[in-house]
């Protein structure tokens, strides 16, 4: 039991290294569309025309900033373990394992402002000397969502989002009545954003979120 207090004192000093608000900038940039005109001299017998060919560029998604967040986005789980990995690595004490678990982590954001974040046995497992700490998270969280060109900010109002926690230490299985470590959210307010038709990539403290459109 010794050893159990240590894992969950050392996973608590982790979560507090990881948490924290941001006030981070980054642009994203919208493709102006351009229009170009040529004339093309046409000779007949009887006379001579103009006609004119139009052709328009535009930016290759047509989208960007606010607009481009707007739809359904899932969480590319790999990439966010990355980013939780190097998060430990820099508090001192760096897992000899973090994988993700083959859960699902769903973000809407509605063209009304509204926010659903859905997460269907989604979660990771740590890997430390003294043990293995797992977590799994189902439920919705709801709220809503706001953004310029610099930053999204997301403001959550509720949620029925359940929480399952267990340590494996000493050869047996334990299971936590909660979580010892935050539960890390794929966005914050005030997080930096850069969006486009594939891929919208949210940083928020040294955590970067990478999604993928539905």
């Amino acid at each position: 039991m010794r050893r159990l207090f240590t894992l969950v004192l050392a996973l608590t000093l982790v979560a507090a290294a990881c948490g924290g608000d941001s006030e981070d900038t980054t642009t994203s940039t919208i493709g102006d569309a351009a229009t170009t005109t040529t004339e093309t001299p046409t000779t007949t017998a009887a006379e001579t025309t103009t006609t004119e060919a139009v052709t328009t560029s535009v930016a290759a998604s047509g989208r960007g900033g606010a607009a481009c967040l707007e739809g359904t986005w899932i969480l590319d789980n790999d990439a966010f373990v990355e980013a939780l990995v190097a998060a430990f690595a820099d508090s001192g004490m760096e897992p000899e394992s973090l994988d993700p678990n083959d859960g699902t982590y769903t973000i809407e954001l509605a063209a009304d402002g509204t926010f659903t974040g859905t997460r269907d046995d989604w979660g990771f497992s740590v890997v430390i000397p003294e043990g293995t700490f797992n977590i799994t998270v189902n439920g919705t969280e709801m709220g809503t969502w706001s953004a310029d060109d610099d930053t999204l900010s997301v403001t959550q109002t509720g949620t029925d989002v359940s929480v399952s926690a267990t340590v494996e230490a000493d050869g047996q299985e334990f299971e936590l009545p909660e979580a010892p470590v935050p539960i890390p959210e794929a966005m914050q307010t005030d997080s930096t954003y850069t969006c486009d038709d594939d891929t919208l990539t949210v940083t928020t403290e040294d955590v970067t979120t990478v999604m993928t459109r539905a």
